[in-house]
């Protein structure tokens, strides 16, 4: 009995929770941004919202957001959405939460602020308050730059951060790094951020069976988080820190995409037999209704009365 009401009270909280409002700490839905919107910021926001918010949320004062999904997304140009504060819309776009993903590990933060300039066009009435200048113990660098290398001790991926001040090159110590590998669908996070060190040198542990190329590099992002301290700073950069991958060829004999010669056996007899099943069951069911028509024929001649 304990079983059942612990099942009933799951089942019940999975369908109630997704409902609920979803609440943003105060501490991030007071966040503003650190740039005034544009309609420069607005373009970028749009083209970045095309690719990846489109498909669920759809287009903005069209009410045509995906349906199916649980909670709804809902339309980013209606009076609900837009009754969200900047920092509600940047913590929901930069989180995500339950069928939806976040995207703090793919968009950087200026991104996300530019789908939120996007997303205010749409409201009239919006008036956007700027986030002021914020104070910081942190050196102000005119730009910062990383660079990436494979350790000769134990293969752990170096990031060295160097900022610049008046074109002299010093050591950034304590800024958070994060570092990233492409992939085909995105990008695979490797590890925590970490923050560099005295010597400005952040260093990851490559993840045993991470995927190369044929010669076994892969391509690296490393970038740092704290946008408002160090401005945007990333870098790709190639190393050979994957096993080798070869890849099939799609022309490779018995590539089942390929030609019928050239396609797996079991395909071929799998294929076969259900070619043939399906015929069968339709010649059957054509004697079947032959058979049904000429019995019908006969009991309409023994039936008819017989001439006198």
């Amino acid at each position: 009995m304990k079983r059942i009401l612990l099942l009933l009270t799951f089942t019940i909280m999975a369908h109630y929770l997704p409902a609920q409002d979803w609440v943003v700490p105060q501490e991030y839905s007071l966040r503003l941004s650190p740039f005034e919107f544009t309609e420069e910021s607005a373009e970028a926001g749009r083209t970045i919202y095309t690719v990846s918010c489109l498909s669920c949320h759809g287009n903005p004062g069209r009410n045509n957001f995906l349906r199916s999904l649980s909670p709804q997304p809902g339309d980013p140009a209606s009076e609900k959405y837009q009754l969200n504060s900047d920092g509600d819309i940047f913590y929901k776009v930069s989180e995500g939460r339950g069928q939806m993903p976040g995207f703090k590990n793919v968009l950087t933060q200026t991104d996300i602020w530019n789908v939120v300039s996007y997303i205010r066009t749409f409201n009239t009435d919006y008036v956007q308050v700027v986030a002021p200048p914020r104070r910081s113990d942190a050196p102000d660098y005119s730009y910062t730059a990383l660079t990436l290398e494979k350790s000769d001790r134990d293969g752990a991926v170096l990031v060295k951060v160097t900022g610049f001040i008046e074109g002299a090159a010093v050591i950034v110590p304590d800024a958070t790094v994060q570092l990233s590998a492409e992939r085909y669908f995105g990008r695979q996070l490797l590890g925590d951020n970490i923050n560099t060190n005295s010597d400005g040198i952040a260093s990851f542990t490559i993840p045993e069976g991470i995927k190369g190329d044929r010669e076994g590099n892969v391509t690296l992002r490393a970038r740092l988080t704290e946008e408002d301290l160090y401005g945007i700073a990333s870098t790709d950069t190639v190393l050979m820190i994957g096993e080798p991958v070869i890849p099939v060829s799609l022309t490779e004999k018995r590539a089942m995409w390929n030609t019928v010669r050239k396609a797996p056996v079991w395909l071929i007899i799998t294929f076969t037999l259900a070619v043939f099943s399906v015929w069968g069951m339709i010649f059957y069911v054509l004697l079947a209704v032959r058979d049904m028509w000429v019995l019908g024929g006969l009991d309409d001649q023994n039936n008819s009365p017989s001439e006198t």
